[in-house]
């Protein structure tokens, strides 16, 4: 009676091309392991995304507060121009004249508030008021989300996110604000004539 054959793997008896391709698919699996990401097993990290390190709503509630007024504050500016650095926002009064129309007597500006620093302690600095004129606002054309939007693009301006290139076409809704509001508009260009004057030609 002869003995029983042990019965050998598959792999034995695969013809040496078959067996190689098995090999190869394997090593191709394992690489392709889910459990540890390529990025991961070679120490590297993901790259983040550029974003300023405060938004424009919460910039916008820490300059009133600074101010400890109800005034009209403008849409956020860079703090310096050409070159964007920090921000700052300017205070202006406006007193409702007893019209038909809505209309209103306005002044300033009362303050300029600077943050030097995004994520830094804003500086008041008062300013010498002087009467503007009459301003005429019937209802605006401004949506607020879309305002804040575009103040959004000058932190990420600032923040060095975007080129000045990159954020004109994005800031249409500070064209109209400006056009909403002329007298604060020719006092800003006063005031910050390199920024206002690139602003509305659109870059």
């Amino acid at each position: 009676m002869s003995a029983t054959r042990p019965r050998a793997g598959p792999s034995r008896y695969w013809p040496p091309a078959v067996a190689a391709l098995a090999a190869l698919a394997a090593g191709f699996a394992a690489a392709r392991s889910p459990e540890t990401p390529p990025a991961e097993r070679r120490g590297a990290t993901m790259p983040q995304p550029c974003k300023p390190p405060v938004d424009a709503r919460t910039l916008r509630t820490l300059a009133r507060q600074a101010l400890d007024a109800l005034e009209t504050l403008t849409p956020v500016l860079p703090g310096s121009w050409p070159r964007p650095e920090g921000a700052a926002y300017y205070a202006y009064h406006a007193e409702p004249l007893p019209t038909g129309v809505v209309a209103y007597a306005v002044r300033g500006p009362l303050a300029r508030i600077a943050f030097p620093a995004l994520e830094g302690t804003p500086r008041v600095e008062r300013l010498r008021a002087r009467a503007l004129g009459r301003e005429d606002r019937p209802p605006s054309r401004v949506e607020p989300a879309d305002l804040e939007a575009a103040e959004q693009v000058i932190l990420h301006l600032v923040a060095g996110c975007v080129t000045p290139a990159e954020a004109a076409p994005k800031l249409g809704p500070y064209r109209a604000w400006l056009a909403e509001h002329p007298r604060i508009a020719a006092s800003l260009e006063r005031r910050e004539p390199a920024f206002v004057r690139w602003l509305r030609r659109g870059g």
